[in-house]
């Protein structure tokens, strides 16, 4: 049995995060999953094991899932260590839950899959990037980008701009963690602009266990896709997210994928799946896997 520990944000009962959150939910009860509520109040007056109290303790070890928000390192290691009281143990352990999740931790392992990057902490240090890497730059946190407050909110041309691109990150904890990440702006193919003056790319997420790919679809939730995706393209899109995800080695991530103007294909970043929003990947055809995966390699 899978165990999926979900949560919702209580302030805003309406949010598109609650309501796929929801469906998530639905679909993993319909296909013999268990879940079980986690309250949002979770390191504010509640521990994670008062959290878990009314879960059952399992005879046998069950493989979990935490279908929410992302939470603080400090949080996540909290229930992952009250949920193994109870005998299920998170897809993730700490550890690879914060490689996959923290830019500066798994870009290293990616190599040439990935532009190149460039991690500060200060915005000192911009100078010193942009000479190395060239303008325009784009500018995200360590663990998300401003992409949702448009494109110059991310991208730089100049020192001026970078300097204050990167103070509006750093300014984010809960995106940067301390951390700013200057990226080699590279030109994916596109055909249309969003708001925002955002290009529309050519983008596909990518759900991975085990070095498998479970489910992917278009990257941009609002919008259809405007190119074709043949046989070459799924082809191409599972090799590189199976290279990715061997050189990660985390059990379940995403992995965002982009074509290049050239039609070379590149990842753009990964993340931990329990975490992620689902784009155009069907709620359905992930979960008819996950119900039946087996325990993380790390138990």
């Amino acid at each position: 049995m899978v165990v999926v520990f979900y949560e919702e944000s209580l302030r805003h009962p309406n949010w598109i995060d609650n309501l796929e959150t929801r469906q998530i939910v639905e679909t993993a009860r319909t296909h013999g999953c268990y879940t079980y509520f986690l309250p949002a109040k979770i390191g504010y007056g509640v521990t994670a094991v008062d959290a878990l109290l009314n879960l059952p303790n399992f005879d046998r070890p069950q493989v979990g899932i935490w279908a929410g928000f992302i939470p603080s390192q400090s949080k996540y290691v909290e229930v992952y260590q009250a949920a193994i009281e109870k005998n299920v143990f998170l897809v993730n352990n700490p550890i690879e839950h914060q490689t996959a999740l923290e830019f500066d931790r798994y870009y290293p392992l990616l190599g040439n899959l990935t532009p190149q990057s460039i991690t500060i902490t200060s915005p000192s240090e911009c100078v010193d990037a942009g000479a190395k890497l060239g303008f325009p730059i784009f500018v995200r946190g360590d663990v998300k980008s401003n992409k949702t407050l448009g494109w110059d909110a991310c991208v730089a041309k100049d020192n001026d701009e970078l300097i204050y691109i990167v103070e509006q990150i750093l300014s984010i904890p809960h995106r940067a963690r301390g951390k700013a990440i200057i990226r080699q702006l590279v030109q994916l193919r596109y055909r249309s602009m969003m708001p925002g003056n955002f290009p529309r790319n050519r983008e596909y997420r990518l759900f991975v266990y085990n070095c498998q790919v479970l489910a992917f679809g278009y990257y941009w939730d609002e919008f259809e896709d405007e190119f074709e995706l043949t046989e070459s393209d799924r082809s191409q899109l599972h090799q590189l997210a199976i290279a990715a995800a061997t050189k990660v080695n985390v059990p379940y991530i995403i992995i965002d994928i982009g074509q290049l103007q050239s039609g070379e294909w590149i990842v753009i970043e990964i993340g931990d799946a329990q975490f992620a929003g689902m784009s155009h990947v069907s709620i359905v055809e992930l979960w008819s896997q996950l119900a039946t995966i087996d325990l993380p390699r790390s138990i």
